[in-house]
This record gives structure tokens, sequence and C-alpha cells, in this order.
């Protein structure tokens, strides 16, 4: 059986101010922009098979497309293993960023993950990512039963 479900997932204001604050200060190969009022929310898509799922996250209002791809899977002898199957470029910094939610995921589920991450930039770094894994694990979980 196969479902699929469209979710806007609202970031809590102590969250983007941890954001504005932390990020202010943090040096990083990105040019980081504080997380504005606009920024308040991102929009997850899930399709959800029988021990795998496909999801994509990105910037609420901008239409799902797969520019990248990656695909994760668990297993108790080889451990996460991740692959990106398709970059939006060879030198993508967002790819490996979601290799390893991708990689966390499959692990926490022990399913089969494929991740279009679409995210801006500053949705990969503390405490923002940790957010948006918190909330693809909660509605992952509504699926599978571990």
């Amino acid at each position: 059986m196969v479902k699929t479900e469209q979710h806007v997932v609202e970031i809590p204001e102590e969250i983007r101010r941890q954001a504005s604050l932390s990020m202010g200060d943090c040096d990083t190969v990105f040019s980081f922009q504080p997380v504005s009022d606009k920024e308040v929310s991102f929009a997850v898509w899930v399709a959800i098979f029988d021990r795998s799922a496909v999801i994509w996250i990105g910037e609420h209002g901008v239409e799902p497309d797969m520019e990248s791809l990656i695909v994760a899977m668990y297993s108790q002898s080889f451990g996460s293993m991740t692959s990106t199957l398709m970059a939006r470029a060879t030198n993508d910094a967002w790819d490996d960023a979601g290799e390893g939610l991708a990689g966390r995921l499959a692990r926490k589920m022990n399913a089969q993950i494929f991740l279009s991450d679409q995210l801006p930039v500053n949705f990969h770094q503390p405490p923002l990512c940790h957010y948006v894994e918190k909330k693809l694990f909660e509605i992952l979980m509504v699926h599978f039963v571990l």
C-alpha cells in the first residue's frame, strides 16, 4: 500500500531565535542569513511504501521536484549506507547534509529512505537541522512500526 501526505511544519519562535543567535558568530563555509520572519516553516511531502519512504523537504510554497535524490538504508551488519543518486552540482554541500539526514532516518526507522533535500543552507545548521530531523522522524513514526 502506498500512502502520500503533505505537511507544512512551522518553526517555533524559540528555535528561530536560537538559530539567529547561534549562527551569527559561527565561522562556516556557508554564508549564513539569519532566520527571518519569512522562513518560519518548511514543507514535507512523503510517499510511504512497505518498509521504505520517499521524502521531499523544501521551502514552503516551492513546488516539489526531485532535483537531487539520496538513498539510504541501514543494515545490522554494515550500518548506514547512503548514496547520492542525483545531485544539483558535484560540489553541493546540501547533498552532504542530506546524506547524513537520510542515513540517520534509515537507521532510526530501519527502512530504506529516498530523500530529496531542497531546504536552504541555513536549515542545515543547528538548531534548525535538529528540529527538521525531529519533525521528519515524528511524521515517519506514524507509518512505521519499529
